[in-house]
Parts: C-alpha cells; sequence; structure tokens
C-alpha cells in the first residue's frame, strides 16, 4: 500500500466524528518523502481518493526541479553551447 492507502481509514475516521462534542479533524496539507527527504505527490490511488472522499482541497507537499533564471535547465552547465 502507499502512504495516503495506510491512512486512509484513520483520516476517515478523524474527518467523520460521531460525538458531537467533538469537532471534525479534516487533513489541510500532506507531506509525503521518500528516504532522501524528498517530497513527493501521492500516487493516482491516493490522489483518487482524497478527492472522491471530499479532501479535494487538501493541500500537497512536493518538491520542484529549479530552472536557470533566463533559460532552460537543460542547457545549465554548458558554456556557449560547446
Amino acid at each position: 500500500l502507499d502512504a495516503v492507502g495506510q491512512l486512509a481509514s484513520v483520516v476517515d475516521r478523524k474527518a467523520i466524528q460521531l460525538e458531537e462534542d467533538v469537532p471534525p479533524c479534516r487533513p489541510v496539507l500532506l507531506a509525503q518523502c521518500d528516504q532522501f527527504g524528498i517530497a513527493h505527490a501521492p500516487f493516482a490511488q491516493g490522489r483518487a481518493f482524497l478527492t472522491e472522499r471530499g479532501y479535494g482541497d487538501c493541500r500537497v507537499l512536493v518538491h520542484q526541479q529549479r530552472q536557470a533564471v533566463g533559460g532552460d535547465a537543460r542547457e545549465e552547465g554548458t558554456a556557449g553551447g560547446e
């Protein structure tokens, strides 16, 4: 199972509170990291769970590749195209 799948039952249990004096607790941010500390978006099953269960407004933390200013990231490190 992926990380979101492992958390699914807990997320649903916390979001659906049957006791009136306890407010529901919905996810607001998802941070899923690999063994190197790189944040990744959930796989398709995890994304489907979030949207189908009404948690589509939950933010997801991901790393993005930085691009060189004024150029393509593939061109970085080349001098004059040589």
